[in-house]
C-alpha cells in the first residue's frame, strides 16, 4: 500500500476526540519532518514495533521508503488509515511536550463545550 496522491476518503466525521487530538499532532509533524525528525521518528517507531507486528507498522515501513513526503501524508491522512497509523506513534520526535499539552488542552474545551451545548438543548 503506497502513499500517493489517491488516499483513502476523509473519515474524520467517524473520529473520537483521541483521534483528532493525534491528527491535530500529525499536521503539526508534518510541518516539521526533517532529516534530523525522521531519524527520531524512525527509531521511536523501530522501538514501538518490536511491540507488536502489526500491519500498520509495516505501512510506515512503506512511507519511510517512499521518503519525507510520504510520511507527511501518512501523518495527515484524514482517513481510518490514517487514523490507526497516528494512533501507534509518538510524536515527540516532532512536537514538544508543551505543544501536545496545549493541544490535549484544546481539544478537552472543544469537546466540553459540545458536550455542554447537547445536553443544556435537552434541559
Amino acid at each position: 500500500m503506497n502513499f500517493d496522491d489517491t488516499s483513502p476518503a476523509d473519515a474524520t466525521a467517524l473520529y473520537q476526540p483521541n483521534d483528532m487530538i493525534a491528527l491535530r499532532m500529525g499536521q503539526l509533524a508534518a510541518t516539521r519532518v526533517t532529516e534530523e525528525t525522521l531519524r527520531r521518528f524512525r527509531a521511536d517507531l523501530d522501538r514501538l514495533s518490536r511491540r507488536g507486528n502489526s500491519r500498520y507498522f509495516r505501512l510506515w515501513d512503506t512511507a519511510f521508503d517512499a521518503g519525507p513526503e510520504s510520511v507527511r501524508r501518512a501523518l495527515t491522512e484524514p482517513s481510518q488509515r490514517g487514523q490507526v497509523m497516528r494512533s501507534l506513534i509518538s510524536f515527540r520526535a516532532f512536537v514538544t511536550k508543551a505543544e501536545r499539552d496545549a493541544i490535549v488542552s484544546e481539544n478537552v474545551r472543544a469537546v466540553t463545550a459540545n458536550w455542554s451545548a447537547r445536553h443544556q438543548r435537552r434541559a
